[in-house]
């Protein structure tokens, strides 16, 4: 797989990762293959708030590594009046 065919999305709190791999020819006799050629996807439901803006997704040697970093909590103070 190259890092063009490989797509992580987020939507709400939905982590998606696809993919696709092809049939490569390569010289000489194939003893052994992880995986089929075709399409992959996985998702997964994230528990926490992340910062989006600051998600990042890197390809390095077929290893796909992603940095979701938690959303800190906002801390809101609210007015307090008399009437």
């Amino acid at each position: 797989m190259e890092e063009k065919d490989v797509q992580v999305q987020i939507e709400k709190d939905q982590l998606s990762i696809s993919g696709k791999t092809i049939e490569r020819n390569l010289p000489g006799e194939l003893r052994y293959s992880e995986y089929r050629t075709g399409e992959y996807r996985r998702s997964f439901t994230l528990t926490e708030a992340v910062e989006e803006e600051k998600i990042s997704a890197v390809y390095k040697n077929g290893v796909l590594s992603l940095t979701l970093p938690k959303r800190k909590p906002q801390v809101k103070k609210i007015e307090v009046r008399s009437e």
